[in-house]
């Protein structure tokens, strides 16, 4: 307990791992079963302090405890306050260059099991179904913070609601990183294999509908990871036509296309790169989808896209809405209203604007 409070920049906790076995010692104390729970709590406290140091977290995650604490995580979920712990661990370790990487490749399967089951005959997309146990505990988790966050009508006590908003905003900070994966000197073949495994894996594990449905909550931070996951979730797997299709039907069951047109409206103009990544999200969404299209037409979406593209300056944004507009403008009611509204010439424009394909 002492030593997880310590917050002292000059204590060698590389040096403490070594010389008193700390490693062993944690790992012991943190097989689901083997101690009574407040030392378990304890010991996880200070596994998250000593993460803290990026040598530490190196050793920490060499010593195999990434799936230890994983085990720990799924079966301690009702444990508020240890689940929290957990997950600082995790958030802590996936911001270090050096464990990032081995987070990412430890928690998936490996390459030679994809081949192999690519040389079966086996689809990319099912072969990953509940081989990430870290991404499953995190949805798990964002799950039961959701109930909490969610039922204020049920008088939550101000600790457990604080407590779940942290847990959430810690988790969908990892999901955010998985999703995208940065690690420094790892080739980009394997950081695109290693997303392409992790946003399958999420997909696979209803984490597109969780992030969605977390999105209306009031907490930026929460939100902002929510938005910037599913964005790139999006983007990255539009070649796996299975996940793809599969991401896009659990956003729109999670009511996301409504909330996103809320949102961008309640961002335009002061938030521009929020707007781009929402109206790309809706891009996607309402690509081939009349029921979607319905929804931002029923929401005021034309109407806000082409205020949008009168005033916006940043390129970006200007570039997005026009490929979001010349989506919608293949539904017939929402072509009538474009040219009823904005003027045949206005539609002229917009249809033929002159870009690549995105």
């Amino acid at each position: 307990g002492v030593l997880g409070n310590l917050n002292v920049p000059e204590l060698e906790y590389s040096m403490m791992l070594k010389e008193y076995d700390l490693l062993n010692y944690i790992k012991s104390k943190i097989v689901p079963g083997a101690s009574e729970d407040d030392l378990v709590l304890e010991v996880v406290i200070m596994t998250g302090t000593i993460a803290s140091d990026e040598g530490c977290a190196s050793m920490l995650a060499s010593s195999g405890i990434i799936h230890d604490l994983i085990e720990l995580l799924k079966a301690k979920q009702e444990d508020d306050e240890l689940v929290l712990q957990i997950v600082y661990v995790f958030y802590q370790m996936v911001f270090h260059q050096a464990t990032r990487h081995v987070i990412v490749k430890e928690t998936l399967i490996t390459q030679k099991k994809i081949i192999e089951n690519r040389q079966l005959g086996l689809r990319f997309f099912p072969i990953v179904v509940r081989s990430h146990p870290l991404i499953q505990a995190l949805t798990g988790t964002l799950l039961k913070s959701f109930q909490i966050l969610s039922n204020i009508n049920a008088n939550p006590k101000e600790n457990e609601l604080s407590e779940a908003s942290e847990r959430a905003r810690l988790a969908t900070t990892i999901i955010r990183i998985l999703a995208n994966p940065q690690e420094g000197d790892i080739p980009d073949k394997e950081k695109y294999q290693n997303q392409q495994i992790a946003c399958c894996n999420i997909i696979q594990l209803q984490g597109v509908n969780v992030l969605t449905i977390l999105m209306p909550l009031e907490n930026d931070r929460i939100r902002n990871n929510c938005i910037v996951s599913i964005h790139t979730i999006l983007t990255a797997i539009t070649t796996q036509k299975e996940a793809y299709e599969a991401a896009k039907k659990q956003m729109r069951e999670g009511n996301g296309p409504r909330f996103m047109v809320t949102l961008m409206r309640d961002s335009w103009p002061h938030n521009t790169k929020l707007c781009v990544i929402l109206c790309d999200c809706l891009y996607h969404l309402a690509k081939f989808d009349k029921p979607t299209k319905a929804i931002i037409r029923s929401e005021g979406g034309t109407e806000l896209l082409f205020r949008i593209l009168k005033t916006a300056e940043y390129h970006k944004l200007i570039e997005k809405t026009l490929y979001l507009i010349q989506v919608l403008s293949t539904d017939p009611e929402i072509k009538k209203e474009i040219i009823q509204n904005f003027g045949t010439d206005e539609m002229a424009k917009t249809l033929h604007y002159n870009m690549k394909d995105p």
